[in-house]
């Protein structure tokens, strides 16, 4: 969710998986430029968050676990960010872009669908 002063929240989505891997948001719940944390209904009763960002009309995912300390990385700008030693991530592939954390976070396949945003963990 967007709060008044436009930070993003998490959101919750309940929809369960489907061929096209499990479901998201609906597309137009994720505007150009945005990116945006999501709990998704990976599983029965599984519900991992990812990090979502719509760059170029494309839809990118990525692990919100810091690849330092396992800490989770939070959205601030146009940055992921893990508060813990303070690494910061592309949202669009999961480099690491500064701070203690080398490694890159996971990269989730995405695909858009029928007005729908799927992922496949």
């Amino acid at each position: 969710y967007e709060n008044q002063y436009g930070l993003v929240g998490s959101e919750m989505c309940i929809e369960t998986a489907s061929a096209d891997g499990a479901f998201v948001a609906n597309s137009s719940e994720l505007k150009e430029g945005q990116t945006k944390i999501i709990e998704v209904n990976t599983a029965k009763n599984q519900y991992p968050s990812f990090s979502f960002t719509r760059i170029g009309g494309k839809v990118y995912a990525v692990s919100i676990i810091c690849t330092h300390a396992g800490c989770k990385v939070v959205v601030e700008k146009s940055d992921l960010v893990c508060n813990c030693h303070m690494s910061y991530f592309s949202p669009f592939d999961g480099a690491a872009q500064s701070g203690p954390a080398k490694d890159p976070l996971t990269r989730y396949e995405v695909t858009e669908k029928d007005g729908k945003i799927y992922i496949k963990p």
